[in-house]
């Protein structure tokens, strides 16, 4: 969530195009370092269907 805010207040009065780039920047740590990992577990069966007992 703090990716999230962080792009938004970046972002905030830039050209879309230029926002998009701030954002891909920002976010792109989030994405490679839990994203990508936490994907993977979901597709794997974690955490669906309401169930978040497994997960640390």
């Amino acid at each position: 969530m703090r990716v999230d805010r962080r792009s938004a207040i970046r972002s905030h009065g830039l050209p879309v195009r230029d926002a998009l780039i701030q954002e891909w920047y920002n976010g792109r740590e989030a994405l490679t370092g839990d994203g990508i990992q936490g994907a993977a577990r979901f597709r794997d069966g974690l955490g669906r269907h309401g169930d978040f007992g497994k997960i640390d």
